[in-house]
């Protein structure tokens, strides 16, 4: 049997969204995570959630990252790395895998001027405190991973990317 047998069947990969987790670091070197809580009238509401968005057409994710963060928080990143891992799921309205590639970007301060077209608050947290609030296993895993890189205790090199 031929490949071209099973096309019909194939499903492509969709990478339509963005992650990215901003952090600052505090005055003691921890890095504190910025959380944002969704409205009640959009998708997954009420909940908590780092940044996330879809791509723009003919965007690169990396130009995607900084734009969502830009538009969320209204500061630019200062430094900004891939995270080496994503974030993969079943989505039964595209009936397509997304496969959402994830960055962790530096933050100058705390201040946020919160986008409210999507969020209605926002929080700062610890890596320790992501369990009581947030609800994706995935997002708690992501953000003891960079934790865990940013004070120099990670497996994985995370790889910086340029925020021009």
């Amino acid at each position: 049997m031929d490949f071209e047998d099973f096309g019909d069947r194939i499903k492509r990969l969709g990478v339509l969204y963005v992650d990215v987790y901003p952090y600052h670091l505090d005055d003691d070197g921890r890095p504190s995570f910025l959380i944002l809580k969704r409205r009640s009238d959009v998708v997954l509401a009420d909940s908590w959630q780092f940044i996330s968005g879809k791509l723009m057409k003919g965007e690169t994710i990396r130009k995607a990252f900084i734009r969502q963060v830009v538009q969320k928080t209204s500061q630019h990143p200062i430094k900004m790395f891939k995270i080496e891992r994503v974030n993969i799921f079943y989505d039964d309205y595209y009936d397509t895998v997304m496969v959402v590639p994830a960055a962790c970007c530096q933050l100058v301060d705390k201040r946020v001027l919160l986008d409210e077209t999507l969020h209605t608050e926002f929080a700062w947290i610890t890596a320790r405190e992501a369990d009581e609030f947030l609800q994706l296993p995935v997002q708690i895993e992501f953000v003891r991973a960079v934790e865990a890189h940013l004070l120099g205790r990670g497996f994985t090199r995370f790889q910086e990317l340029s925020v021009d």
